[in-house]
């Protein structure tokens, strides 16, 4: 177990040699908004393997060395939330990616696998018993959880390699190329975006302009104040509350505090920022809007034609060896027929110009 800046430092300096090297992360995410890196694990082969007890080093940016090194991969399995726990301890946006659950949907296997039934399905090797809801922060670690950390990364540098084996069309290597290609987009593992997160809130597109206005200023409030204390935003006030703030509209502490015992919740410490944000809402423009697409005048011919390119979808797939729900959604379908240049706002990987070409070719 690593446990110094020194020893990292020294065991990276070996690392930078490397051409790839597989990593896992180990979390703590229960009453925290960050989730809280507990251990960092770094695979060579099956039998080289290093473990950094995270909590033990102040300072992590040395690992940034390798996580945006361009000449080392870096393989994952299900990258991005790994990645972004990374960016963050590290101040460093990871370069050369390589994701084996992605490959695994380009080689003619589900895009949605888990790492131990890839592994099965790949080397016929059953994992033990998961230790995911161990505690990660609390040490000594068990051999059990050792092991289990250990298993996480040591076949990932094997798998990449059999996956990429059984990838045979020159069609599909380019696509996945592609697709690893837009995991070192630096936005992917950026803080997510306050002003934003209102439209992750489930009612908000039933809420007339002037509400919708209105939610978007609390919820970006609820979302730098959850930062701000280091707690889950739903702690700070649930989301049916800011959707009956929103709707209700008070002006006054009192009727913000009877609104919110009708929902048996306690707003006070947060009251005065909350009609803050009310004020501001009911002053901005009004033209907010969660879904801007285009008005559908034939719903059936429509609904016929999403059909269509989804069965399209899946015929190509098939003949290229892709998970089709790797190349798009039924919801991401729709988005697409309505308005294709729109689109991609709502549905980031329709920007992929592969994607675009499995639905238009």
């Amino acid at each position: 177990m690593i446990t110094t800046k020194d020893e990292l430092v020294q065991v990276l300096q070996e690392l930078s040699h490397a051409g790839c090297i597989a990593i896992d992360t180990e979390f703590f995410w229960e009453k925290t908004y960050y989730p809280i890196l507990a251990l960092i694990q770094i695979s060579v082969d099956r039998d080289t393997h290093y473990l950094i007890d995270a909590p033990a080093i102040a300072d992590l940016s040395p690992l940034g060395q390798v996580l945006k090194n361009k000449n080392i991969m870096k393989i994952l399995h299900d990258a991005r939330q790994d990645l972004t726990i990374l960016r963050r301890a590290t101040g460093a946006y990871p370069r050369n990616v390589f994701d084996t659950q992605c490959a695994a949907g380009f080689a003619g296997l589900s895009s949605t696998l888990s790492l131990g039934e890839l592994i099965k399905k790949i080397l016929g090797i059953e994992l033990a018993k998961s230790a995911t809801r161990t505690n990660w922060l609390r040490r000594p670690l068990t051999l059990h959880q050792l092991d289990y950390a250990i298993d996480d990364v040591k076949y990932l540098p094997e798998i990449r390699t059999l996956l990429i084996s059984k990838i045979k069309n020159e069609v599909s290597k380019s696509y996945l190329k592609e697709e690893l290609n837009a995991l070192d987009n630096q936005q992917l593992y950026d803080d997510r975006d306050p002003d934003s997160q209102y439209r992750r809130i489930r009612g908000v597109n039933r809420l007339s302009s002037q509400s919708m206005a209105i939610i978007r200023e609390i919820a970006t409030w609820r979302e730098y104040q959850g930062r701000k204390e280091n707690r889950p935003v739903s702690w700070l006030i649930k989301d049916k509350i800011l959707v009956a703030i929103a709707k209700e509209k008070p002006e006054s502490q009192d009727k913000l505090e009877a609104l919110s015992r009708q929902y048996g919740e306690n707003v006070n410490s947060y009251s005065q920022s909350l009609l803050e944000a009310v004020e501001k809402g009911m002053k901005s423009p009004t033209c907010l809007a969660i879904n801007s697409d285009p008005q559908i005048n034939n719903i059936k011919n429509f609904k016929n034609e999403v059909e269509l390119v989804l069965e399209k979808v899946k015929k190509k797939s098939g003949r290229y060896g892709i998970d089709s729900s790797l190349v798009a959604s039924k919801v991401e379908v729709e988005a697409f027929l309505k308005n294709e240049e729109t689109a991609p706002i709502n549905h980031p990987r329709l920007l992929c110009n592969w994607r675009r070409e499995f639905l238009t070719g």
